[in-house]
């Protein structure tokens, strides 16, 4: 007998039924929208004939139309196509070029631009802040009643691997397994080893969770009475199918899109997503591209940001402190580095009221000549600057042992919850802290409901995967509703709540997309409490 977990097998079920198969892309199907490779600003038009003197940039208002614009400035429909061969979708917010052949002509004040240097371009700040003007008013309540949002999902699925690898399972018997079970146990017990589940390719099971997170979010938008088309797309961590999967003309209907997971995988996503000004979310994983494209938005904030955000806090939370750099290896030319110096010129940089910065190592000296630094009436603030899990278990280890005679806070970061190795129980003794990106409020009522929502459907508890697809479509599902496709300049207005904490995204360059820099201060306490304080902004 082989006990198999029911969200295990019920991916093989989605699998057989294709309930997760995207539409198949033709070969040779032609990229219908054109850009160069590494496009993230409309390229020049070229046009060769009847070229204007000039152009004029005009903002779409709410009710207009290409006619209505065209017949506002004396010109055609088809000028208005004609020189904005990019534009994909003539909404609300979205700058267009007005050609200006005679200037003579008088032109609405509100459209004419204050410079009279002849251009056939619009300028790159014009390209990349075609939000900038967007009312963030909430439109009327039924401006999008019989709107269908496209939204494009792309996850390495592996979907027919995975259907490869278990193709003995029988699916017939196992739907009934399941219908006999629904409201037992969660696990099914089902024989024949031989012929039954094998397992996931690599870690595909992660990104079913992500799709179960995401299903949800779409169920609570619909119950809203929003209409959602969702297409999903198994990338297979792959470039090239990627790139097919942007020749489909069905694709360019997008109205968000969300992935693809990894950064080889984005750049022509990325491409796509600046040049249609279409909104792209990075779920997962941090990306250069976020750095050039302005229509990008990162979930996760970079090292660099945590680390700041660390020194930061220490400095902030514990003054009057001894802080010891805890060495229980060479960390020179480590990522951790840059978390030491930060903390050392915040340190050096700030009113210390009789603080004292040290550096320990415990590898030449052992635990015993850390005593002659430890203070006995002020709070040891300790870090270690490693991130191997054998050297902070060690280490721990031996500072849980002077966690009875001193007063100590490990400061740390947010994977140490996931090193396995280390006992909670130091934790808890230390006072870990750390500043994290995520976290879950179990006790919170949403989270429970989620939870149970989750496992209604799917027969199992929600993981990090599962709870940032919830969070991820949830809240730009809800930019969609509440400000349409242009909501760039919006978000900072919007108030969702979701379950790991909530996102603010700031700029990540003049011309860059933006990134998530909505993180919390994680602290374990002495009576086995896990507490979380928000710090979006220090």
């Amino acid at each position: 007998m082989k006990s198999v977990k029911v969200t295990i097998l019920f991916f093989l079920v989605f699998c057989y039924s294709q309930l997760l198969i995207a539409n198949p892309v033709k070969e040779n199907k032609i990229l219908k929208i054109p850009y160069s490779e590494g496009t993230t600003t409309a390229p020049d038009i070229g046009f060769q004939k009847n070229e204007p003197a000039r152009f004029e940039i005009h903002t779409i208002a709410r009710n207009e139309t290409p006619y209505s614009i065209a017949k506002q400035y004396g010109i055609t429909v088809e000028d208005i196509y004609a020189y904005n061969p990019n534009v994909r979708r003539f909404n609300r917010g979205v700058r267009i070029r007005i050609p200006r052949w005679d200037a003579s002509v008088s032109y609405p004040s509100s459209a004419v631009s204050n410079s009279d240097e002849p251009s056939d371009t619009i300028d790159n700040d014009s390209i990349l802040d075609v939000f900038s003007e967007i009312s963030c008013q909430s439109p009327p309540a039924d401006e999008y009643f019989n709107t269908t949002f496209n939204v494009a999902l792309f996850l390495p699925l592996f979907i027919e691997t995975n259907y490869s690898m278990n193709r003995r399972f029988d699916f017939e018997d196992y739907t009934y397994s399941i219908r006999e079970t629904l409201n037992n146990d969660a696990i099914i017990e089902i024989g024949k080893d031989d012929d039954m589940f094998v397992g996931f390719y690599e870690n595909s099971e992660e990104y079913l969770q992500f799709y179960e997170g995401a299903l949800l979010a779409i169920d609570s938008m619909q119950k809203k009475g929003m209409r959602i088309r969702l297409n999903v797309y198994d990338t297979q961590r792959n470039p090239e199918t990627v790139r097919r999967i942007l020749s489909s003309s069905e694709f360019l209907n997008t109205d968000l899109i969300i992935g693809p997971v990894y950064p080889n995988e984005q750049r022509d996503v990325s491409a796509f997503s600046a040049l249609n000004q279409v909104i792209m979310v990075s779920p997962l994983s941090t990306t250069d591209e976020v750095f050039t494209n302005p229509f990008l938005y990162q979930i996760n904030p970079d090292r660099d940001y945590l680390f700041s955000k660390t020194a930061e806090m220490v400095i902030r939370d514990f003054p009057n402190s001894n802080f010891i750099i805890f060495k229980t290896g060479n960390y020179y030319n480590t990522p951790e580095t840059r978390m030491v110096d930060l903390i050392r010129e915040k340190f050096n940089s700030s009113e210390n009221n009789g603080s004292y910065f040290m550096e320990y190592d415990f590898r030449a000296n052992g635990i015993a000549g850390l005593r002659t630094m430890l203070s006995s009436d002020r709070e040891n603030v300790i870090f270690i600057p490693s991130s191997n899990e054998g050297e902070l278990s060690i280490g721990i280890s031996n500072l849980n042992n002077l966690a009875k005679e001193y007063q100590i806070t490990l400061i740390g970061t947010n994977l140490y919850p996931q090193y396995g190795s280390i006992q909670i129980d130091y934790f808890h003794n230390l006072k870990l802290t750390y500043v994290a990106p995520y976290w879950t409020d179990y006790e919170n009522y949403q989270t429970v409901n989620y939870i149970e929502k989750f496992k209604h459907n799917f027969f199992t508890e929600p993981n990090n995967f599962g709870q940032r697809g919830h969070d991820v479509t949830f809240y730009f599902l809800n930019a969609l509703k509440n400000y349409g496709r242009d909501f760039r300049n919006c978000l900072p207005e919007l108030k969702v709540d979701l379950i790991q904490g909530n996102y603010s995204f700031e700029k990540a360059s003049q011309l860059g997309g933006y990134v998530n820099h909505g993180v919390s201060v994680i602290t374990y306490t002495r009576n086995y409490d896990v507490v979380r304080k928000r710090i979006d902004a220090l």
